[in-house]
């Protein structure tokens, strides 16, 4: 027969939690293990508050609370946040986020953009077309990146300064207050409108008609003559077709940053400028539609 063991009392297994030796009711020695453990756990913790504050019912449960606050509260709440904004901490942190999460920042603000400029295009386009889809008020283009916002009596006639507010500020000035004057335009339209503009003019000086007539006659010419040159015939756009010589302009084929010409350089200055070059390969004409989608999108939809 086997004979039995004898009985042995186990040990109680040690915990390998290390003893806090902390009074609770001493509130340095809480912040000081609070400060500890948030550092050796910074990345778990920056998760589950991510996690935690991004969710739908924490977030409706927050703004419920905000929205029942006392608005001295609510006042006194914004003030600390606002000075904390403009704090040295609170410009780095801020300067910090923003260059850790730059590209969707910026992909954010566009489609911010291009909320509000959809928002002001279809209504101004609601007034004059009873439909929401956003059209040229004169030749009813419909495609989005060849339409602007159209000053109807001009701009100095407008509130705004020119050159002072820029077109984001513009569209959002415009869906706050939905004032008149306004219309959606292409980019053709819109600069043969302005270009017509001067001629409707009754009050013109006596003694400056015959100069402003010889002015606009040669810079025509110098215009016809190197729109016809690099169109190898009859002026028009490269990539649509379109003919009217008031809606064309000379586009930089590899970008502007990357021609030899002064900065700045356009209008009759740059018609100048690629005539005495010779006419150079790496320009071309496009007309104002094709030239601003390409300009601000890299791309004009008819090369899609």
């Amino acid at each position: 027969m086997k004979t039995k063991r004898p009985y042995r009392k186990r040990k109680a297994k040690r915990s390998k939690r290390k003893k806090r030796n902390i009074d609770w009711n001493d509130p340095d020695q809480v912040a000081k293990y609070y400060r500890q453990y948030a550092k050796a756990n910074e990345t778990h913790l920056k998760k589950y508050q991510k996690e935690y504050y991004s969710s739908t019912e924490v977030r409706a449960r927050l703004k419920k609370q905000y929205a029942k606050l006392d608005p001295k509260k609510k006042d006194e709440l914004n003030r600390k946040n606002r000075e904390y904004g403009s704090s040295v901490i609170g410009r780095t942190v801020r300067r910090k986020r923003y260059h850790r999460t730059k590209d969707a920042r910026h992909a954010e603000r566009k489609r911010s953009y291009e909320k509000v400029k959809l928002d002001v295009f279809s209504h101004y386009s609601k007034k004059i077309s009873g439909s929401n889809v956003p059209c040229c008020a004169f030749c009813k283009e419909t495609e989005f990146l060849f339409l602007t916002i159209d000053h109807i009596h001009g701009r100095k006639t407008a509130k705004e300064k020119r050159g002072v507010m820029k077109s984001d500020e513009l569209y959002r000035k415009l869906r706050r207050e939905w004032p008149n004057g306004y219309q959606v335009l292409c980019y053709n339209c819109n600069m043969i409108k302005e270009k017509s503009r001067s001629k409707e003019k009754e009050k013109v000086k006596p003694h400056t008609v015959k100069y402003r007539k010889s002015t606009k006659k040669s810079r025509y010419d110098l215009k016809l003559e190197v729109f016809s040159t690099l169109s190898n015939g009859k002026p028009k756009c490269t990539c649509c077709g379109y003919k009217k010589i008031d809606g064309l302009s000379v586009d930089h084929i590899h970008g502007r940053k990357n021609t030899k010409h002064l900065e700045g350089l356009s209008s009759d200055a740059l018609y100048r400028y690629v005539k005495k070059e010779g006419y150079p390969s790496e320009y071309q004409v496009l007309c104002l539609n094709c030239n601003a989608a390409k300009g601000h999108h890299k791309i004009c939809p008819h090369q899609k």
